[in-house]
């Protein structure tokens, strides 16, 4: 006789996942909820606008109207973004209202356990374990603001 007996099939329980899109500024991997994403897109012409601060690279025409692009180097390390053929725009939209972030590289679609993310938030971020890496996890009011 065994200490235990499964007299029923019982199914693993469920790990609850949230999904990220990841981007890279100064070699960092940075992620953000994949439920505010709408594309990635190619740098395309940036027009200034007067009277912003550094960390607005300008405007840009996304599928007819007017999209805000927050260089995402320069609000997370200081310094603008060094803009290659590999940089983007990452599309995000929260109620309808559109915001650009401009990355240095595009990363990947990742799901994360919620059990590999800090509970504790440091300076505006948490941090995330996956495939061996660290990938800082902004608070929302870093890149939709």
């Amino acid at each position: 006789m065994g200490f235990f007996s499964k007299t029923q099939t019982e199914s693993a329980p469920e790990v609850q996942c949230v999904s990220y899109i990841t981007f890279k500024c100064g070699g960092q991997v940075y992620g953000i909820p994949l439920e505010f994403f709408l594309e990635i897109t190619a740098v395309p012409e940036i027009s200034k606008l007067p009277d912003t601060s550094g960390v607005t690279a300008g405007v840009i025409e996304h599928k007819g109207s007017a999209c805000v692009v927050t260089d995402m180097s320069m609000k997370l390390l200081g310094r603008p973004a060094r803009v290659t053929e590999r940089s983007c725009v990452l599309i995000l939209s929260e109620n309808g209202a559109k915001r650009g972030c401009l990355a240095e590289e595009p990363g990947e679609i990742i799901k994360v356990p919620a059990s590999g993310i800090d509970k504790e938030t440091t300076e505006g971020f948490r941090l995330c374990r996956f495939g061996g890496r660290n990938i800082l996890l902004p608070e929302k009011n870093i890149y939709l603001s």
